[in-house]
């Protein structure tokens, strides 16, 4: 079983985005789920501050997707 732990900080543009520490991660990459939010997967030995660097000057591409019509399943 994966090793994960996660944080959560609440942006003033996006509201909540999960940051979630995993031992497989081996990139960082940004998540949009109409359901579950926005996530950010994170390699195990980078520290949330690092992560959180990539993710602000992503901002705006995140609230693009947000803003893109859901395909329903």
């Amino acid at each position: 079983m994966a090793k994960q732990a996660e944080k959560i900080i609440n942006d003033p543009k996006i509201g909540e985005v999960t940051f979630r520490k995993s031992v497989r991660s081996r990139s960082m990459s940004i998540r949009v789920h109409p359901v579950k939010g926005v996530s950010v997967s994170v390699p195990y030995v980078v520290p949330y501050a690092v992560a959180q660097a990539f993710f602000l000057p992503r901002r705006d591409w995140v609230l693009e997707a947000r803003a893109r019509p859901t395909e329903s399943y």
